[in-house]
């Protein structure tokens, strides 16, 4: 079973594995367990260290770093950097025989980014997972920001109370490398004092990264406030319309999935599972479903495509507001959609 990052230093000081896995969405994390295996193997006596990069990666070479012997030291890293998990059938077939047996002066960490359901699934990852250790890192979520900054203010030696750290998590919401930046410069800027809002908010920048993935969530959980807050900082930092109005329209056709299946006697868990819903976030689609019955879901992709079609020139209006309008309905809030109103597309 896969760890999660913060039982990767426990697990090295019990034992050193022949390889690690790192996979993830959180850039931050994913690099501080790579420095933290990194260091580990150094104080091992891993003192040579091969980086093969997604870039110029040829697994030939892979294997042929695997067979030879070191002309440095007698124990060596061996590293491999692939995007988005995307090793191939060659890559695939590497990784699998080098897991069936590991080489004895060698420890080979590979940072993979990502990886989707069915990679998680291949058989290269669940080699890995068998043969050494294969850290899984989930992103911080909203709810559990806080307790993370707290933590990590605590590790800097800067006492923050509960008003400063919502004030930092709300500036850096969703960018732990601006969050780790943020408190460097926090060490250097305050003499020791414990900090508070009025601080925090002076010293702090508007670092707030606004995803897709954070929206979704919002939209699903009905927090109507977050969710038109996060929705004009997508807009505001550049994104097009159609690429979000997709995701949502994701979102809406799985409840739609998940609604018919219970209408039609399957239990929630089931319905998820055939709707391709991940456990957790399964809570989510039934908070969602518990305030949108089906006649609103399927106003919802009524007003998605005024939005397409105001996004690509075929009626005029204003294609964010638009979606603002939708996502609100998404909320649970009525509908203040002058041209789905006259359309009669309220049901």
């Amino acid at each position: 079973m896969p760890l999660k990052a913060e039982q990767l230093e426990q697990a090295l000081g019990r034992s050193i594995a022949p390889i690690y896995l790192i996979s993830g969405d959180e850039p931050l994390l994913s690099l501080e367990c790579c420095d933290l295996i990194r260091g580990k193997a150094l104080a091992a006596g891993y003192a040579d260290r091969q980086v093969f990069d997604a870039e110029s990666l040829n697994w030939d070479h892979v294997v042929s770093e695997t067979q030879a012997m070191s002309l440095f030291s007698d124990k060596r890293v061996l590293e491999i950097r692939i995007k988005n998990g995307k090793v191939g059938t060659e890559g695939s077939k590497v990784l699998t025989k080098i897991c069936e047996n590991p080489p004895e002066d060698m420890l080979i960490l590979v940072d993979c980014g990502k990886l989707d359901r069915n990679q998680l699934r291949s058989k290269w990852v669940k080699s890995i997972d068998s043969a050494g250790v294969h850290v899984h890192i989930w992103p911080i979520k909203p709810k559990e920001l806080p307790y993370w900054l707290s933590e990590r203010l605590s590790q800097a030696g800067i006492k923050a109370n509960r008003q400063a750290i919502a004030v930092l998590a709300e500036r850096v919401e969703g960018n732990l490398l601006a969050a780790k930046q943020e408190i460097e410069k926090l060490k250097l800027l305050l003499d020791g004092d414990e900090v508070d809002a009025q601080a925090m908010s002076a010293a702090v920048a508007d670092s707030a990264r606004y995803d897709v993935f954070t929206l979704l969530d919002r939209i699903l959980s009905g927090d109507a406030d977050e969710v038109t807050r996060t929705l004009r900082g997508l807009r505001e930092e550049g994104n097009d319309t159609l690429s979000i109005l997709w995701a949502i329209c994701r979102e809406v056709r799985i409840l739609i999935q998940v609604s018919d299946g219970l209408a039609a006697g399957q239990s929630m868990d089931t319905a998820c599972q055939k709707a391709g819903v991940w456990k957790n976030r399964q809570q989510l689609v039934r908070s969602a479903l518990q305030r949108l019955k089906p006649g609103r879901l399927n106003l919802l992709l009524r007003q998605a495509r005024l939005v397409d079609q105001i996004s690509k020139g075929a009626k005029t209006g204003d294609a964010w507001l638009e979606m603002e309008n939708m996502v609100l309905t998404f909320c649970g809030h009525p509908v203040r959609n002058n041209e789905v109103q006259k359309t009669g597309l309220i049901s």
